[in-house]
């Protein structure tokens, strides 16, 4: 938590001002009524024109007029640190597309959330006429707790901007309003108020107020979290562009009411009434610690360290500072300019040796890892900790926590079966497109185009297509390798809103799309219906086919089918794929999905799936297309499909990618079309144990890659966006 940066560190001419309203005629005045009946038209009209740049810019307003208490117990300024330029940020953005300011914040401790946001509830209820706001904790105590800050900020305003109060209790609000029985004229009040509450009462929260700001802390513990939000709130708040509604916590168990909440505004996105705000733990600057002599960083910190550098973007210049999401709406930031200066230029945030030495102390004096993650997490998928029995180990979920990225373009197959999806550059990926995709169908993410010499495999997971909370349709495309080296997630497609016929449509075009891979489909239940139409009408040409009674010939039935004998082997083979990292998942929702995926007892796969109110439909898709790719692998005496353990010593082939210089075991260099299976990067070489002939970047990419056009001198990655 910064400390700001000290009582006087104000705007040029505000310590002036705030000191002319306190001293000669204005001395030892603490009613504003008085003090305007001082004032001169020319004094008059300089505190409206303070207020109105009060209005205008919050941030002005804080950093000259609001005081907090610094972690160090020191009165200061309130200069807002990293962590509150990302929500503020977040919240203005809204405002500017004309939507209500509505945000959930789900966090690592002590970043400064609940201060932000009570003072933006001081901000408006202060200096906005017919504001109604409302503090909501989850008992009493805390909610008292959370009123101090507004106290704090009122009490320290300078007497010609602290407005008229007629009540400041806990158990009555924060009322800015000409007290009953006096004056009005003499005494305007501004008929604003914050009003607190605590969650878990018996009366609704927010019953037959309008409320233009809504503060709802710690909203994790709360019981009827679904009722508050769903119906009190929501009827409640004021559909304006000026309104604030935030709720804020540290996460708790993955399957609870805010961890639903938290998944079901991430699976809307644009479409969703609140706005999904991720801060980690690194943000709080004073999580540093010196490292020893001699140390390094370990591969979980490596992996933390890749993992952040993925997901946030700074400013490099020193006077702005400004952080953000590196990937905003599919465009990666970190290829511009600082919007919010306009003279640096942002780049990824790499943590310091300092801050991993520093967690990883606290990892070693942690009893739970799991507790630590979830209240210093790095990223909000390991904020959330299995409350039921897991059946996906941790090394799994570390695994795939580490190799989710953000895709490279994301869209839609346009009628002539064209892929449009808006590139890391805001571009359309179809040269020559210049339609506006920002509201078009993003159903279909992109990790990898499709290489001519690549081999991929899908699977589709069949859903009735009825929207709302019902269960989602998945195509799941992996880029495979039949020897049992690797595969690598290069696609995905997920909606709710599509029938099983148009699904076996969009299925088509992605199986066709990439090299005419075999297609899988779970025909169980209206599967049958997507199977049927997509090898009678559609006359798809490569699709899956179960293998006959005796194991040595292809039956005639089309699609697979999980079934309570079936399914633990899905799982199984999926979860030593993912512990000997043989199998590279990108997408984001199947690490989500991993932790409510739970079985009833820690002996039996039988009955296992996703926790009530959850999904599973990625998980089972993505178990699909990995075993059906490699069920002519399975060996029926071992009861698996056996992983060739390559190492560096013994495989055929040490690749390296010339961009993160990860190295890893291959049977052939040529399996590596898509390039590095960890950053992704093109420019990729390998070195023969057989044969130590040094195969360079340049010959690779001749030989693999020659249906692109690359310039071969630039030292640009050879990525094609």
């Amino acid at each position: 938590m910064g400390s700001g940066l000290g009582i006087d560190s104000r705007d040029i001419g505000v310590g002036e001002l705030v000191e002319h309203f306190s001293s000669g005629k204005f001395s030892g005045i603490v009613d504003q009524s008085e003090l305007y009946q001082l004032c001169t038209k020319s004094e008059i009209d300089t505190i409206a024109d303070e207020i109105g740049r009060i209005q205008a810019d919050f941030r002005y307003a804080a950093r000259n007029y609001f005081h907090i208490v610094s972690k160090d117990g020191v009165d200061v300024n309130f200069h807002l640190w990293e962590s509150q330029e990302i929500i503020l940020d977040n919240l203005l953005r809204m405002k500017e597309s004309g939507r209500s300011q509505k945000a959930y914040i789900l966090k690592a401790r002590q970043l400064g959330a609940s201060i932000l946001i009570e003072a933006l509830g001081a901000w408006q209820c202060c200096f906005f006429a017919n504001k109604s706001g409302l503090v909501v904790s989850v008992d009493r105590k805390h909610a008292a707790y959370t009123f101090k800050y507004l106290q704090g900020i009122y009490k320290n305003l300078p007497t010609f901007l602290r407005p008229y109060h007629s009540t400041f209790k806990i158990e009555e609000g924060l009322v800015f309003d000409t007290p009953f029985g006096e004056n009005n004229i003499e005494k305007p009040g501004l008929n604003s108020s914050i009003e607190l509450q605590w969650a878990n009462r018996k009366s609704g929260v927010g019953h037959g107020m309008r409320l233009t700001f809504a503060h709802l802390t710690e909203i994790s513990t709360y019981r009827n979290l679904d009722e508050i939000v769903e119906e009190d709130l929501k009827h409640a708040l004021v559909q304006s562009p000026d309104t604030i509604a935030v709720l804020e916590s540290t996460p708790r168990g993955a399957g609870t009411p805010s961890h639903s909440l938290w998944n079901r505004i991430i699976d809307l996105g644009d479409d969703s009434d609140w706005c999904a705000i991720y801060i980690p733990w690194h943000f709080e600057k004073t999580r540093i610690l010196a490292p020893s002599k001699g140390w390094r960083p370990d591969s979980s910190s490596i992996a933390m360290r890749e993992t952040t550098e993925d997901s946030w973007a700074k400013c490099s210049n020193r006077l702005c500072g400004r952080c953000q999401e590196r990937t905003v709406k599919g465009i990666d930031h970190s290829l511009y300019k600082c919007k919010f200066c306009g003279i640096g230029t942002m780049g990824p945030i790499r943590l310091s040796d300092f801050q991993l030495n520093w967690y990883e102390h606290q990892r070693k004096n942690s009893k739970d890892v799991r507790k630590l993650h979830q209240e210093l997490s790095s990223t909000a998928t390991e904020a959330f900790i299995t409350s039921g029995e897991p059946v996906f180990p941790d090394v799994a979920q570390d695994f795939v926590n580490y190799c989710v990225r953000k895709p490279i373009a994301m869209g839609f197959f346009d009628e002539v079966g064209k892929f449009h999806g808006v590139t890391k550059s805001g571009a359309c990926c179809i040269e020559g497109c210049l339609a506006e995709h920002d509201y078009d169908d993003k159903s279909l993410w992109v990790w990898e185009f499709p290489k001519v010499q690549s081999t991929y495999y899908v699977s589709v997971d069949v859903s009735q297509g009825l929207g709302g909370d019902h269960d989602y349709s998945v195509v799941w495309v992996n880029r495979t390798d039949r020897n049992a080296s690797m595969d690598v997630q290069v696609a995905s497609f997920r909606s709710n809103r599509i029938d099983p016929i148009d699904l076996a449509i969009v299925a088509r075009r992605i199986g066709m799309w990439y090299n005419e891979a075999e297609i899988a489909v779970e025909r169980t239940g209206l599967g049958a219906s997507c199977v049927d139409h997509l090898r009678v009408s559609l006359q798809y040409p490569n699709l899956y086919r179960q293998k006959s009674d005796n194991k040595m010939t292809l039956s005639h039935r089309v699609g697979w089918e999980t079934s309570h004998v079936t399914k633990p082997k899905l799982v199984v083979q999926g979860i030593r794929w993912l512990k000997a990292k043989r199998w590279i998942v990108r997408d984001e929702r199947f690490a989500h999905e991993m932790t409510t995926f739970q079985r009833e007892s820690d002996d039996s796969l039988k009955k296992m799936g996703s926790a009530k109110s959850f999904f599973d439909d990625l998980i089972m898709c993505g178990l699909i297309c990995t075993y059906c790719a490699h069920e002519n692998d399975f060996d029926d005496d071992l009861g698996f499909i056996p992983i060739k353990q390559l190492t560096l010593e013994s495989a055929p082939w040490v690749m390296e990618c010339f961009a993160c210089q990860f190295k890893w075991p291959a049977e052939n260099p040529k399996e590596f079309g898509g390039g590095c299976p960890k950053c992704g990067n093109l420019r990729v070489g390998g070195t023969s144990n057989v044969n130590p002939l040094v195969v360079t970047a340049e010959s690779l990419t001749k030989e693999m890659f020659d249906d692109y056009d690359f310039d071969e001198k630039s030292e640009k990655d050879y990525s094609m966006y």
